[in-house]
């Protein structure tokens, strides 16, 4: 890992974010250290290289909000750190802002090839989702969120099981404060949900119903089956760690 006391003696780059190319000033040695993708693009024979300027209008700025913090602390931000940066652009219709802006940074940290910042982000989405302060699940829904990963990764991409398991374990069609079903169903239509994920559920609901119910349907969801790991002896740990959290709820 590069020292900060290393990125301090180097030159700076610059981010242009978003449709008004909100202007990020950055280490070159610890963007590019992390990075293959802004490695190539600031050291190859290209104009960024050049100019020390990367545009990125379709990228949105909360996702390099949460890539920045964490490019200089090694830290996720965490959920009020995170609500807060969401509020500079509000979403009235986003159902869990924070979810929404960890996946969007899982996004960038797939699409920038920054691997340790992806692998982070992806195991704090999990824990997020099913570990609050009381060792219990998030209260569903983050249709917003899962909608924005359905879209933006890859149909095979770990992170889909999750949200399709979470909403399936926890969701509660009128938990959201709706009156009665139909109205529930009215506010699930209008968010216009990815069909992979629709029929994914209703693959789910329809064998719980016909009584073809998968060992585990009532059971909690285990993070550690989610998370990624660099290897065997990792997972080993993650798995000792969430056992010595659930004995000390």
């Amino acid at each position: 890992m590069m020292s900060r006391s290393t990125a301090a003696k180097d030159e700076f780059v610059v981010l242009e974010i978003g449709p008004q190319k909100q202007r990020y000033h950055l280490h070159k040695a610890l963007l590019t250290h992390h990075s293959e993708y802004f490695n190539n693009a600031l050291n190859g024979p290209w104009k960024e290289s050049e100019d020390k300027i990367v545009t990125l209008e379709d990228v949105d700025t909360i996702a390099v909000d949460i890539f920045v913090h964490w490019l200089y602390t090694q830290q996720i931000p965490d959920n009020d750190a995170t609500l807060q940066m969401s509020e500079s652009s509000p979403d009235p219709k986003d159902d869990d802002d924070p979810m929404t802006a960890y996946t969007k940074a899982l996004v960038f940290g797939d699409r920038f090839l920054v691997p340790v910042f992806r692998q982070a982000i992806h195991n704090c989405i999990v824990d997020t989702l099913l570990y609050d302060e009381d060792r219990c699940p998030r209260e569903p829904t983050c249709f917003t969120a899962t909608k924005y990963a359905y879209e933006n990764l890859p149909s095979d991409h770990s992170i889909l099981k999750i949200f399709l398991d979470f909403h399936c374990r926890h969701w509660d069609v009128t938990g959201n404060g709706a009156d009665d079903v139909e109205s529930a169903i009215t506010e699930l239509i209008e968010r216009d949900l990815p069909p992979t994920l629709l029929i994914r559920m209703i693959a789910r609901y329809s064998a719980r119903a016909t009584e073809a119910i998968e060992i585990g349907w009532d059971a909690d969801l285990r993070g550690c089956d989610y998370h990624e790991h660099s290897d065997d002896q990792e997972r080993k740990n993650c798995e000792r760690s969430l056992q010595k959290a659930g004995q000390a709820t």
